[in-house]
């Protein structure tokens, strides 16, 4: 994993811990009260996805897995949790080198996110998960096709919607959206979602690599 990778991820953990005000131990013995609770299972879902995405924190996928699967048994109908499913299964499938059994949970993965999609193509939250695992997977996969078209979904519910996305969603949907938008030779609406990412946190590490990313690219 790359140092900006880990830096990325590192700023999406802290957002959730903030986001959900309390740690993976404190969700997990409200749990034990209110076992079938959709936002626990959630929090602790989404909060041990990006523990095994930020270091691969032993047992963490595997959390997260357990979790979300209760989720879903719960609430079949959260897509949310389905597109992290997916994610936290390419994250095992990962940790599994290069066998037969990692390229089938891999796949599975895929699925499970491509059906997140399906259920609710407008879920921005979906399209953000799917997107930031289809940047992070090699491209023989197939899936970096994807990048865009979720992120351009995004950017529609954006713009129609009037249901206002929390900074911990803004701030890596700008950050990435800008950086495919430079990969792809769109310098100037990649700066317009670079800069976003520093008028909403300034002081964040996302807003470091933003001010980085934007140097660089005034130097070159």
């Amino acid at each position: 994993m790359s140092k900006k990778t880990i830096v990325i991820l590192a700023a999406v953990l802290a957002a959730a811990l903030a986001l959900f005000g309390q740690s993976a131990e404190e969700l997990e013995k409200s749990l034990k009260k209110d076992p079938d609770n959709k936002q626990i299972l959630y929090a602790l879902g989404h909060l041990y996805h990006n523990q095994a995405g930020l270091n691969g924190q032993s047992g963490a996928a595997e959390k997260a897995e357990k979790y979300l699967r209760h989720l879903l048994e719960v609430d079949p109908g959260n897509s949310t949790g389905q597109a992290y499913l997916g994610s936290v299964l390419t994250i095992r499938a990962g940790n599994l080198g290069q066998n037969a059994d990692a390229l089938a949970l891999l796949n599975e993965g895929f699925s499970i996110m491509d059906k997140a999609i399906l259920l609710e193509p407008e879920n921005p939250e979906a399209r953000l998960v799917r997107a930031v695992n289809s940047l992070q997977v090699p491209e023989v996969f197939g899936r970096k096709s994807l990048i865009l078209e979720d992120f351009k979904a995004i950017e529609t519910f954006i713009a129609k919607s009037s249901r206002k996305l929390p900074p911990d969603f803004l701030l890596p949907y700008h950050f990435y959206y800008g950086t495919t938008l430079a990969a792809a030779g769109k310098a100037g609406e990649a700066e317009a979602h670079l800069k976003k990412v520093i008028e909403i946190a300034p002081d964040s590490p996302l807003a470091a690599q933003a001010k980085k990313q934007l140097s660089e690219k005034r130097r070159a």
